[in-house]
């Protein structure tokens, strides 16, 4: 298809608390540093992620 395809290559700089042995949080954001599209695209100038991981 002539709109679809891409390269992407992103920067994650990111952060983990250890809140106790068995949580934590963490966050992180992703940021283009090469970007190669087919056609017309839609891409983001950043993304970020928040979360907790919980171990049982």
């Amino acid at each position: 298809m002539d709109n679809s395809g891409a390269t992407l290559v992103y920067l994650s700089p990111g952060l983990t608390f250890n809140l106790s042995p068995r949580f934590q949080v963490y966050a992180f954001a992703q940021v283009p540093v090469a970007q190669r599209v087919t056609g017309l695209q839609i891409e983001p100038r950043w993304s970020a992620s928040l979360g907790m991981h919980w171990t049982f």
